[in-house]
């Protein structure tokens, strides 16, 4: 192996524990939290990270946040808080699943705005 060989293959040796723990290197932007919302009969896990105006994204239906992390990471970045709400039965959120729809998952979602969004900590928002 050759010096530039060497150099590579250690920056992907510092890259692979970011890479395949997301998450962490998500909190280490700063100020990662996370809270619980009662959103009916769901309790729902929710990943708050940074400052500034929020934004809540919505995972595809039986995803996870973890969709979410390169995105959510460059907007920490910029300034922005990042609302992550797992949806029921991924992480630590639960709640019935049968025979739910995406109006009950819509619902999981209006709550999460309610209960957080006001919270924000940079704003006047009630």
């Amino acid at each position: 192996m050759n010096s530039r060989t060497l150099v590579k293959l250690a920056g992907l040796l510092l890259v692979a524990p970011i890479y395949y723990a997301p998450e962490a290197a998500l909190a280490q932007l700063g100020s990662a939290r996370r809270e619980v919302v009662h959103a009916g009969p769901a309790t729902l896990q929710v990943t708050i990270i940074g400052r500034g105006e929020p934004i809540v994204f919505i995972p595809s239906r039986g995803r996870s946040i973890g969709d979410f992390d390169n995105l959510s990471k460059r907007l920490v970045e910029s300034g922005y808080q990042v609302i992550l709400p797992q949806p029921r039965g991924i992480g630590g959120s639960t709640g019935p699943l049968e025979n739910i729809t995406y109006h009950d998952l819509a619902s999981d979602v209006a709550a999460t705005i309610q209960s957080l969004v006001g919270q924000c900590g940079h704003c006047d928002r009630p």
